[in-house]
């Protein structure tokens, strides 16, 4: 099958240049997306939640991490992911609105 799909110039360029760090062409790259993301999708409808979660089980029982630092860890991760979720919204709330064609701002 073959596909068309009209995409951003901007898009276009960085397809590009991740195709070109995975050293595949734009339209390889895409078939290889297209192609892992159907498999993940056969793998999830075929796999339990069990035999998903059992290679991270046991890399956690390898770590000799405790539960509770597990804890302390994830909640760092969640406290500093905030901190920037917080600052890209002031970032975003700063920029100057674009004006619509009625002159409104957007």
């Amino acid at each position: 099958m073959v596909l068309k799909i009209p995409i951003s110039a901007k898009s276009k360029a960085r397809l590009k240049a991740r195709a070109e760090q995975a050293g595949l062409t734009p339209e390889r790259y895409v078939k290889h997306l297209v192609d892992e993301d159907l498999a993940l999708e056969r793998t999830a409808q075929t796999t339990s939640f069990e035999e998903l979660l059992a290679p991270v089980r046991e890399q956690f029982r390898q770590s000799g991490m405790t539960g509770d630092e597990l804890d302390a860890l994830v909640e760092r991760a969640r406290a500093r992911y905030h901190r920037r979720e917080q600052a890209r919204r002031r970032q975003r709330s700063k920029r100057p609105r674009a004006k619509g064609r009625n002159g409104s701002t957007t």
